[in-house]
């Protein structure tokens, strides 16, 4: 599964920072760096331009960014689950990126939906957001499909375990959920309108918990823990950092679940900048080529940070 090394499914959008004192790790990556534009980061994705169609404000949280794909762009990928794109947002900006997860397909219109999460804080995506109109050129590299339900044993439960930054993610997974398979899952969000607009799939329940306090795999943890045999379960779940590294210990390490029965991801870090973290990625992705290895060798959460 081809994986962006840094500013994969960690957007922005979903959490922004202030107050940060400017470092060389809260400097946003050139996008001409060399690794970013090698064969091995860049490949098989489209450099695509696609004008705004649609804005609007689904929730009081969430503005919705519809771009028609241009006809000689088409891919049938687009219309995959948790498929992501990389927003380049240019150099009004520093040349910063973010990607972005594409919601929904809409394949009679060539029409992409991308949520962006307004927390009223500063930010470049924030700035961005609050700009942006329709009509406007919307400048990604794309489409990159993203972490699944994991594939071993398509009859066995899934466990889901996410919070706000991943809807948009599991909503596209709903879209394609397997007809039959069963799944139980925990939404940490305060957003209750977005929530409620999950599609409401047979066979999967999921519970919307409030936030608590991020680390060791906060109020998730605690759902994980209360598993009836979570042996018997594949795993899929994004969300702050350290929480998913929780998660991914327990399920691991103290339940045993191999590397293909868990897809754990983590997309911000409570405390720390999307910069600082796509810096880290990058530096940490550039180890893994200098020794010989390649994107599929990268593992996010063994990222310092």
């Amino acid at each position: 599964m081809g994986e962006y090394a840094i500013r994969r499914a960690d957007p922005d959008h979903h959490r922004v920072e202030k107050g940060h004192v400017m470092t060389d790790w809260n400097r946003p990556p050139s996008q001409d760096h060399p690794m970013l534009r090698s064969a091995d980061h860049d490949r098989d994705l489209k450099f695509v331009t696609a004008p705004i169609t649609k804005l609007e404000r689904p929730t009081e949280h969430l503005l919705r960014v519809s771009a028609r794909i241009p006809d000689d762009l088409l891919d049938a990928e687009w219309d995959a689950p948790n498929v992501t794109l990389r927003l380049e947002l240019g150099e009004r900006f520093e040349g910063a990126s973010r990607v972005s997860t594409v919601r929904r397909y809409l394949p009679d219109s060539q029409e992409i939906e991308v949520d962006v999460v307004m927390h009223g804080t500063t930010g470049v995506m924030m700035t961005w957001a609050s700009e942006v109109a329709v009509g406007d050129p919307l400048v990604f590299r794309g489409p990159r499909q993203h972490f699944v339900i994991p594939a071993a044993d398509a009859d066995r439960p899934v466990a889901l375990f996410l919070d706000c930054t991943a809807i948009p993610a599991l909503y596209s997974i709903l879209v394609d959920w397997t007809p039959g398979r069963t799944a139980i899952g925990w939404v940490e969000t305060d957003d209750a309108d977005a929530f409620a607009e999950l599609p409401q799939v047979e066979g999967v329940t999921l519970t919307r918990i409030a936030p608590g306090i991020h680390g060791d795999g906060g109020e998730l943890m605690g759902h994980a823990r209360g598993l009836d045999d979570p042996a018997r379960y594949v795993v899929w779940a994004a969300g702050e950092r350290d929480d998913m590294r929780s998660l991914r210990r327990f399920f691991r390490s103290e339940v045993g679940l191999g590397k293909d029965e868990a897809n754990i991801f983590g997309y911000w870090k409570q405390g720390v900048t999307n910069t600082e973290i796509d810096n880290r990625r990058l530096a940490g992705y550039q180890k893994i080529v200098s020794e010989g290895g390649s994107l599929e060798d990268f593992d996010d959460l063994t990222i310092g940070v």
